[in-house]
């Protein structure tokens, strides 16, 4: 079994330290070492990062990987690392974890040589983690909306993890909550949890007049000829990765108001979510190393 004497982190935010530490706990002898831009840009921080990947036995990448499938997501300061030449440069023989990886990058990983995990893949991370992005999103309605969650109109699209964990909170709150969704047992389940529903493309055709709409889809769902019908006073809130972009644009043209909330959790509960992602990444290490036990908190 081979031992691990580097643990490199690589563009992380608040989470990434709480990983660290408990990472630090259980390999104690491991160098563990926290990559920031630290306002470098382009080729600077690329060959930083990589010539502190050269010997490390394990990177940790950032969740998402990526947001435009060509560079890595890197939080904080700035600079950026082409994906695809920083892979192909690394030594094979590495244990190579981010999260929400893309085929295509888990392909190249494994060509390259070196084994791959996605510590966000797994439905009991992703279960456990829509909790802090609900609470988060509804820190966000607090501290936005002009009135109270009491009564408020507010329209959650989709219904997953994130999506029913969110629309069940906000119903505690008390507010008006109607979901969005593609499909009809999806609607049927809102329902039976005591929102209303509508589907996909009703919202599209004729929106309620909601206040404050969070989206949880990863896709473009709305247009910007969608967002005009939507009443002025409604504020777009951004909690799925990759699409704020879109959605962002959109909502400009139709004059609304956007804010990108995607990676809540790292932002309002990093100790909570760090914990979250700590144990999906002990098991993956694990794993690969043979140890049948993931030790947790």
């Amino acid at each position: 079994m081979k031992n691990i004497n580097k643990i490199l982190f690589i563009g992380g935010d608040a989470r990434s330290a709480v990983i660290a530490e408990r990472l630090g706990e259980i390999h104690k002898n491991a160098e563990i070492v926290s990559l920031c831009t630290d306002g470098d840009r382009g080729e600077v921080f690329t060959e930083k990062a990589l010539a502190e990947a050269r010997d490390a036995d394990v990177l940790i990448l950032p969740l998402p990987l990526t947001n435009d499938g060509e560079n890595m997501t890197i939080h904080g300061t700035g600079g950026t690392i082409p994906l695809r030449p920083f892979l192909e440069k690394l030594p094979p023989g590495k244990q190579i974890l981010g999260g929400q990886i893309p085929y295509f990058y888990k392909r190249l990983i494994e060509e390259c040589g070196s084994s791959c995990g996605d510590y966000f893949d797994s439905e009991v991370v992703q279960l456990r983690n829509a909790i802090p992005t609900a609470e988060g999103a509804i820190g966000v309605a607090i501290s936005e909306l002009p009135v109270t969650i009491a009564g408020c109109p507010i329209v959650v699209t989709g219904y997953g993890r994130c999506g029913y964990t969110l629309a069940a909170r906000l119903r505690l709150l008390g507010a008006d909550v109607t979901v969005a969704v593609r499909r009809r047992e999806a609607q049927v389940m809102a329902e039976g949890d005591g929102c209303r529903s509508i589907s996909i493309r009703e919202l599209q055709e004729d929106p309620p007049a909601c206040r404050m709409l969070f989206n949880t889809i990863p896709a473009p769902i709305l247009s910007a000829e969608t967002l005009q019908k939507f009443r002025k006073d409604c504020i777009l809130v951004e909690l799925a990765s990759g699409t704020g972009e879109s959605m962002g644009k959109e909502a400009e043209k139709a004059g609304l108001r956007f804010i990108k909330a995607s990676g809540l959790p790292g932002k309002t509960a990093p100790e909570t979510a760090g914990n979250i992602l700590a144990e999906s990444i002990l098991e993956w290490i694990n794993d690969c190393r043979g140890d049948s036990v993931c030790p947790k908190n």
